[in-house]
């Protein structure tokens, strides 16, 4: 069972019968990933949701929709689903931005939902299938991002004193809920309920004040899967809660897959062992480098895919591990630190790739193994080929 189960089972429940819970919350930061342009805009008045949805799938075709492959495909599907019960049909949405500037490497996309007359949810949409979003993500370890400071104005502008608020985000969208909780005025701060970080990066230990951080720390609530690797890059200590995926390895950040009981997640004790390697893998490199190191390494990764033909995050999966093996390749000049996490990542991709399409026939499945075990081999290559290119450097110096 998952969210849609869940509005099938409880949307015909208003929030004055069951008041709003962690599922809803997800619910509500997913559906900010839907393209709402030309149907919800930020200065006209609000539209409910079962009217976006409406609109949406006029102008958009299902099939299209469906064939998405990536993390966010499925989000207008379930603002359909929530359109059609009597919890969620009649919330208004206003507000909504969607900001995308390659140049500037942005990519920032909100909106209010407003769930009763004095109760509302801001949304932040997290990182989109572009890799500019990607890699504003990265940037978020050296620096305050563009997308940060717009998460600050968003959240003080659409807030009338009258209401209180619910703040939350998926993905980088968690991040830019916490950063705008914290550092919003004190008025805005003291309508705000919970603060809901999605399995969304932390705020960067050396780029956020630790004292306006305390005024909302105990309103925060970050919910990851088994296995999240987003979710732990620079988490704060606060209130966190694990839930199971139907999905394996790192495709459990798709928000769809997370398993519901009743009115609320299934929950686990534990993170899964190589998410925490990989946490630690994450955590060692960030110590052990300063903000310049960090600027180049991610300018290098990021060219390091345009390189390799990559634009899209789903190109990863519907190119198949060839793309892999591009990235592998075109990875190794980067740093030995990075370059060590980095390969830990490109494995966990080649095998969520495999998982992925491994129910097929007992012959693409040995030629999956064998194409696995070239892309290891390379990985294996490509590392050997950078030290001893790093040795040889280092005897001309001396």
């Amino acid at each position: 069972m998952n969210m849609i189960d869940y509005l099938k089972w409880r949307g015909d429940l208003s929030f004055d019968i069951d008041k709003f819970n962690y599922v809803d919350n997800l619910l509500c930061s997913y559906i900010a990933y839907t393209d709402l342009r030309s149907i919800v805009n930020f200065d006209n008045k609000p539209v409910t949701l079962k009217q976006a949805a409406e609109q949406f799938f006029l102008k958009h075709d299902e099939k299209q929709v469906r064939n998405n492959r990536s993390f966010i495909s499925m989000s207008p599907l379930v603002l359909r689903e929530m359109a059609q019960t009597k919890r969620f049909q009649d919330a208004k949405l206003s507000y909504y931005i969607n900001d995308i500037d390659k140049q500037t490497t942005i990519q920032f996309s909100a909106l209010r939902i407003d769930l009763t007359n004095n109760l509302s949810y801001i949304s932040y949409c997290g990182t989109d299938d572009t890799l500019i979003g990607w890699k504003e993500d990265f940037q978020l370890s050296y620096k305050e991002t563009n997308a940060q400071n717009k998460a600050v104005k968003f959240l003080q502008n659409v807030t009338p004193a009258f209401r209180r608020y619910y703040v939350g985000g998926h993905s980088k969208g968690g991040n830019l809920a916490i950063y705008a909780a914290t550092n919003c005025n004190k008025a805005t701060k003291k309508r705000i309920i919970q603060v809901f970080n999605n399995d969304g990066p932390g705020l960067s230990e050396e780029l956020y004040d630790a004292e306006k951080f305390e005024e909302i720390k105990e309103r925060i609530i970050r919910i990851v899967p088994q296995f999240s690797i987003f979710g732990q890059l620079f988490a704060q200590d606060c209130q966190q809660y694990i839930v199971k995926s139907a999905q394996n390895s790192i495709m459990q950040h798709d928000a769809t897959s997370w398993q519901v009981l009743g009115n609320d997640f299934v929950y686990c004790d534990k993170l899964d062992d190589t998410s925490l390697q990989i946490k630690k893998g994450f955590d060692h490199f960030f110590q052990n480098v300063n903000f310049q190191q960090r600027e180049i390494f991610t300018d290098e990764l990021f060219k390091a895919f345009d390189d390799a033909g990559i634009k899209n995050v789903s190109d990863l999966y519907n190119e198949g591990l060839p793309a892999l093996i591009k990235v592998v390749k075109e990875i190794a000049g980067i740093n030995d630190q990075a370059r060590e996490v980095l390969y830990d990542m490109i494995k966990i991709l080649i095998d969520a790739y495999n998982a992925k399409i491994g129910k097929t026939g007992r012959e693409t499945t040995q030629k999956l193994k064998g194409m696995l075990n070239d892309a290891y081999e390379e990985i294996d290559k490509m590392v050997e080929k950078t030290k001893n290119m790093h040795q040889k450097k280092e005897v001309r110096n001396k």
